[in-house]
């Protein structure tokens, strides 16, 4: 078995995995012969009766994780612990609102830019006449099976009750939210390892003897207005899931402090999850830019060796797109994701953990 389809086959997994705890309001259609009719939708929606259970069922728990957390919070006798958990509080039910705003205000609206990008996925794989099925080298197969890693984790948090009984009805609907806001940040994650494919195949499909110019000009529109939708559905919800993990780092490590404890394992990891989640995405990204780079850097020699009347008129209006849809991702409009931000976030976590370490030697060395 190919590696491109052990990601195709770990990616409908988890894409289950993911409708079975109502995460994800679409699943995957396809023939038994693995063939796909251009008409048919790749995704669809659930049902409205299912659709609609699995929202009451979620708010049920939003409106419980409200009211314990709010509770919780409140009995806090540090006024900066108390602020940080209800800062806390109120991102987490902006990041859950989003969800729930995107699955029931803007679902067909996705559905529909995610069949848009698999048709055209499909287009240039046949274009391109290649034959191959699956999803990617090596390089997706292992940010993926890291990212099932991330979000596997989860199932052991969401069973801690078990230690735990007493605050079972809290530490499960915790859990959970942090589940649903996450899930916006493992979509980007997918989403921007299938456009740095996208854009591989494309590479390669410019370089093939039978590309057409024209038909080429038609893709690249294609696919620039379909990652500018993307972007201005699920760029804000992003910040927000970014800004969350942010404030889980910071309370994870107040507690440090608090306790005067520094050899609590348990801690240490969950500031290495976070961090894991953020290269992820950091990573994600930098390959589909390094690949949408490299598409723009060929152009001009593939398009003045070809057969055109007017190669310079083509070529002109195809840069100046590629340069307006220029592939960025650009935060709230504060930051853009990069290999580059992740070392810099990286170091600056790795001197706060010295600067909570010391600190609570300090504290140790004087009580």
């Amino acid at each position: 078995m190919s590696v491109s389809k052990v990601s195709a086959g770990i990616l409908q997994g988890m894409l289950f995995y993911g409708r079975l705890v109502g995460l994800v309001f679409f699943k995957y259609r396809n023939k038994k012969d693995g063939s796909l009719e251009e008409s048919e939708e790749v995704f669809f929606l659930d049902g409205p009766l299912f659709k609609w259970l699995k929202t009451i069922l979620r708010l049920l728990c939003f409106c419980c994780y409200i009211y314990l957390y709010a509770a919780y919070a409140t009995h806090l006798e540090i006024y900066s612990s108390k602020y940080l958990h209800c800062l806390r509080l109120m991102v987490s039910v902006s990041c859950f609102l989003g969800v729930l705003r995107l699955q029931i205000f803007k679902e067909k609206e996705v559905i529909q830019l995610v069949n848009r990008f698999i048709k055209l996925f499909r287009k240039v794989r046949a274009l391109s006449q290649k034959k191959s099925y699956g999803f990617g080298g090596e390089r997706e197969l292992i940010l993926i099976l890291l990212l099932f890693g991330s979000n596997f984790e989860e199932f052991f948090l969401l069973f801690g009750f078990i230690i735990n009984p007493a605050n079972k009805l809290a530490w499960i609907c915790d859990i959970y939210i942090y589940m649903i806001c996450n899930t916006i940040l493992s979509i980007n994650v997918l989403w921007y390892l299938g456009l740095g494919v996208f854009y591989s195949e494309l590479n390669e499909y410019i370089h093939a003897p039978q590309m057409n110019e024209e038909v080429s000009l038609s893709i690249f529109r294609d696919i620039s207005h379909i990652v500018s939708s993307f972007q201005s559905i699920f760029n804000c919800q992003l910040g927000l899931s970014l800004f969350q993990k942010l404030l889980h780092v910071i309370i994870v490590t107040y507690k440090l402090i608090l306790d005067l404890q520094f050899i609590e394992i348990w801690l240490y990891l969950e500031v290495v999850k976070v961090m894991l989640d953020f290269l992820l995405l950091c990573l994600a990204v930098q390959g589909a830019v390094n690949q949408f780079r490299n598409v723009r850097r060929n152009i001009p020699d593939i398009y003045f060796s070809s057969q055109l009347q007017d190669p310079k008129r083509t070529m002109d209006i195809l840069v100046t797109h590629l340069n307006l849809y220029d592939l960025r991702v650009r935060v709230l409009g504060c930051f853009d994701i990069s290999n580059g931000l992740f070392l810099q976030k990286a170091s600056a976590v790795v001197m706060y953990l010295l600067l909570v370490l010391q600190c609570v030697m300090e504290l140790k060395s004087i009580l």
